[in-house]
This record gives C-alpha cells, sequence and structure tokens, in this order.
C-alpha cells in the first residue's frame, strides 16, 4: 500500500485522546480506537482507556486502520461499535473500534 502522506500524532486537549491525522484534501472519515493490553506497547504514552482518534479516507476498512496503525498479525478481535468484525468491514465516521490480541485459555 502506498503511503497516505504526512502525518501527525499528537495529544488532543479536553478529553485527552490521541489523534492521527493525515493533512490531505480528500474525504476523510475519524474513528475512535482502543488498543487492549499488550497491544499498547505500539503507541507509547497511550494509557489504559486513553482513545486513538485516527482520520482515514472514507470508505477505508478495518484492515487499512490497522496498516495505518503499524499493528502487526497479533491483533485477534476486532469489536465495532461492540459487534465483532473482521478486516474486511468498512468503517465509519465515529465508530468506536476496540482491538484484542489473543487471549490464552487453559
Amino acid at each position: 500500500m502506498a503511503a497516505e502522506g504526512p502525518q501527525a500524532l499528537s495529544r488532543q486537549a479536553p478529553n485527552g485522546a490521541w489523534r492521527l491525522s493525515h493533512t490531505a484534501g480528500e474525504k476523510r472519515i475519524t474513528v475512535h480506537v482502543k488498543l487492549f493490553t499488550t497491544l499498547r506497547r505500539y503507541r507509547p504514552g497511550l494509557n489504559i482507556g486513553e482513545t486513538l482518534s485516527v482520520e482515514l479516507p472514507a470508505g477505508a476498512t478495518v484492515e487499512q486502520l490497522l496498516e495505518r496503525l503499524s499493528l502487526p498479525e497479533e491483533v485477534k478481535t476486532i469489536l465495532v461499535n461492540g459487534i465483532v468484525r473482521d478486516g474486511a468491514h468498512a468503517v465509519a465516521d465515529g465508530d468506536e473500534v476496540g482491538l484484542f490480541p489473543p487471549v490464552a485459555r487453559g
């Protein structure tokens, strides 16, 4: 996938959320991502319960979101607005996405 151009990660005031934004002029959407357990290590400084706001092109899929976040294949469970989805699911503006690594069972 080709690089999308300049992007910036900055803490956004009033709610303290992190924001990954893009500087191009195409139609964009914003999704709100929570990384759970070991996935937070890919975003140093993101604390438990904090949300990462990510701008994507309209029509983007969960797979494109994962690529944008540079997350590995380690993501096992994806919830979009509380519903389990796969990488082909198209996200919409304002969606809340929860990303989970595999969970060991014993």
